[in-house]
């Protein structure tokens, strides 16, 4: 347990000058939003919807550029020894949904989280999930979702994921009925509010990858891959 948590620590302390210049970027292409925002490839340009959403995203954008972030994952192995790697189980389902982009040896699990135990909920801090005792196989790819989320647009994840759910949709998709439609309409993976994606992926998960799935048609399981797919391409 020591090496681990050791190693997590010394690579945290290096991440604020690995991650500096993506992280400057991010910052730097926020500012100039106001002049490129016809530009709609840029990924974080996909999840702004309004000037509310440029001006809250901004301190996102300097927690992540002066590693508080990573001095917040820091302080946290130090006063949560029962911090871990995720174990094989834990990579076999990354692997099986996610994208080789995902970086699988910087994840951190602490199964004995506090605020998750009070809240009974399970939540993602950066690269960690937090929950207090057991999680289920389909929730913990919820998770892992919004450390995707984190690791294509940085800690602005918190901002949006908090957005979605005080919204009126909340985490409802409507369904697989519904996402056909949307597919039909031509809606992108990344118009969903956070909560609605990692919704989806977990959905997706829990309908096609258990050991005994629930009955899932031909084309509810092209709808979830549809998203899946287009997901995995903006890693």
């Amino acid at each position: 347990m020591l090496i681990p948590k050791f190693r997590s620590i010394v690579l945290r302390m290096f991440f604020p000058f690995a991650y500096l210049p993506i992280r400057a970027l991010r910052l730097c292409f926020h500012l100039l939003y106001p002049i490129l925002f016809w530009i709609p490839s840029f990924p974080q340009y996909q999840i702004i919807k309004s000037w509310i959403d440029w001006a809250c995203m901004l301190p996102f954008y300097l927690i992540d550029l002066f590693g508080i972030s990573d001095l917040y994952e820091i302080v946290n192995e130090l006063i949560n020894w029962n911090i871990r790697d995720i174990n094989s189980h834990e990579k076999l389902m990354i692997e099986d949904v996610f994208s080789p982009e995902i970086p699988i040896s910087y994840l951190r699990v602490n199964p004995s989280n506090l605020i998750a135990k009070k809240l009974r909920i399970a939540y993602v801090s950066f690269r960690q999930i937090n929950y207090n005792g057991r999680i289920p196989n389909d929730i913990f790819i919820h998770e892992i979702v919004h450390i995707w989320q984190y690791h294509l647009f940085g800690a602005v994840y918190i901002y949006f994921a908090w957005k979605a759910q005080i919204s009126k949709e909340g985490y409802d998709y409507g369904g697989s009925v519904q996402l056909l439609e949307s597919i039909k309409n031509g809606k992108l993976f990344h118009e969903f509010n956070f909560e609605q994606q990692a919704e989806i992926i977990q959905d997706m998960y829990r309908k096609t990858y258990f050991t005994n799935p629930t009955s899932v048609n031909e084309n509810e399981a092209l709808a979830y891959n549809n998203y899946l797919n287009e997901m995995n391409q903006l890693s």
